[in-house]
């Protein structure tokens, strides 16, 4: 293996071992949903799932808002403007004494009016203590996204893992007990979550500061909060394509069909928590520190081709699978889910390759473009989700939300191959998307009605993905050798 194949082999390993770890954050973070969802399909009712689904994506997005764009601005400050050991210490206690003031006074407006938001938002006043579970869970998440930012900024892989588990575990521990335990269904779970995070942010935030006070410090008080609004637009915009579906289809149809919907969305979104929102958290420090060695470009492509390989083989599997799985893991009621899994799946799909373009265009110098693109592409969330949802109900929805991240990923890649050029190995990216779309057609041509011979039909599906693209040629010499070398070790273990 040459020098340079062996340097880049390295370099893509270093990302896909920060990306491992928070494959497992990730998962520890957004799986609580995945992972008590048969609990919840059973002791919830799909009205009462649509009421959550409807209450956890406003109280993301006020969160987002009162977040002021910190958590995005402390991992650019801290490597772009400390001069010092110091200035990078102080990032975390600035952005908390900058923030701290915000979210509480919002959180306070939000407990005042608490009735008439409950009945805006599900149609029953007497939901406001709901409203109040979620305004102080709002605090805690804010300021834990602070705490996890800095964590990430600095490449403390393991601690922002470590810290992840904890917090899953003790949420999990207390829903089951107050869903399943006491009985108390649908506000169970608001305070399950309330209260696993309360207990989870004063070590995130001990971890993350190192013992920082919370005070301003002046210098880097002004970049905090110049990057962080310029950024704020566009992660609104991105939660609006993230929920504006729900509240859509919310107000042309019933709460039971939106808690189908927000069924078939988690599952669709797995691909989201288990490889695209590890990859975000990974990937733009690795790709700016990359940059400044020579022949990263190359590198960039490789990645690029893996990214996509490991996209399609995902949304493959969440395609061919979500039939089989949906009866059993959250019962008849949700089978219609299945719908619209693969559309969820192939738009954070796009979602991932937006992602990956991203560092290039602000390498590129076109950070303001990137202040854009998200609010189009919610604009055309919108407009499509008010157009569609009324005719199709949830399949509208899941359309208009598939169309709106093929934008966004559209719109990023172009313009970062405008102002820093990748080169895209387009045979072989083309030859992945049409292998995992061929064998997706075949599997959908041939299903049955039984459910067992199509829950082998589909495995069958997964397996012959890989093949496929082995015999089309996909491997080049270099992969060819790499696993050549990487079998005796896996005969080694399987022996033993």
């Amino acid at each position: 293996m040459s020098a340079a194949v062996a340097d880049e082999a390295r370099t893509l390993r270093g990302l896909a071992s920060s990306a491992g770890l928070y494959v497992l954050a990730a998962l520890a973070q957004r799986g609580v949903g995945l992972l008590l969802l048969p609990l919840y399909t059973r002791a919830l009712t799909p009205t009462e799932y649509g009421m959550l689904e409807i209450f956890v994506t406003v109280a993301a997005v006020a969160g987002a808002v009162l977040s002021l764009g910190l958590a995005s601005s402390i991992i650019k400050v801290l490597h772009a403007d400390c001069a010092n050991e110091s200035e990078r210490r102080a990032v975390l206690g600035t952005a908390l004494a900058v923030d701290l003031p915000v979210v509480l006074i919002g959180a306070a407006l939000v407990c005042a009016a608490a009735r008439p938001l409950a009945s805006l938002l599900v149609g029953d006043a007497a939901a406001a203590d709901c409203v109040w579970l979620l305004a102080g869970t709002m605090v805690c998440a804010t300021l834990w996204s602070l705490a996890l930012a800095t964590l990430r900024a600095r490449e403390r892989a393991v601690a922002f893992g470590a810290l992840s588990v904890a917090q899953f575990v003790l949420t999990a521990a207390l829903n089951i007990l107050f869903v399943a335990g006491f009985g108390w269904g649908l506000r169970g779970v608001l305070l399950g979550t309330l209260l696993a995070q309360a207990a989870a942010l004063p070590a995130a935030l001990w971890v993350a500061g190192r013992g920082a006070p919370i005070r301003v410090a002046p210098r880097l008080l002004r970049p905090l909060l110049r990057f962080g609004l310029l950024l704020l637009p566009m992660m609104l915009a991105g939660f609006v394509m993230d929920v504006s579906d729900r509240w859509v289809l919310r107000a042309f149809r019933p709460l039971d069909e939106v808690g189908v919907y927000a069924v078939g969305y988690k599952l669709g979104a797995l691909l989201d928590t288990a490889l695209v929102w590890p990859f975000q958290l990974a990937w733009p420090a690795f790709a700016f520190a990359a940059s400044r060695r020579a022949g990263h470009r190359e590198s960039w492509s490789r990645a690029f081709t893996y990214l996509v390989l490991a996209l399609s083989a995902a949304t493959l599997a969440a395609a061919l699978l979500a039939p089989v799985l949906l009866p059993w893991v959250a019962g008849e009621a949700y089978r219609g889910a299945a719908l619209i899994v693969p559309l969820v799946a192939l738009a954070y799909a796009a979602n991932g390759v937006q992602f990956f373009f991203s560092p290039a265009v602000q390498l590129g110098g076109r950070v303001r473009s990137l202040a854009w693109f998200a609010p189009a592409a919610a604009g055309l969330n919108l407009c499509l989700a008010l157009l569609l949802v009324p005719r199709f109900g949830m399949l509208g929805a899941a359309l208009a939300t598939l169309a709106a991240f093929a934008l966004l990923a559209g719109l990023s890649l172009r313009t970062a191959q405008r102002v820093y050029p990748i080169v895209i190995e387009r045979g072989r990216v083309g030859l992945v998307i049409g292998a995992a779309a061929g064998v997706y057609a075949a599997v959908r041509l041939l299903s049955p009605a039984d459910a067992a011979v199509s829950a082998l039909l589909a495995l069958g599906g997964l397996m012959a993905f890989p093949f496929v693209l082995f015999v089309a040629g996909f491997l080049r010499e270099p992969e060819r050798e790499v696993l050549r070398r990487l079998r005796p070790a896996a005969l080694g273990w399987g022996a033993r």
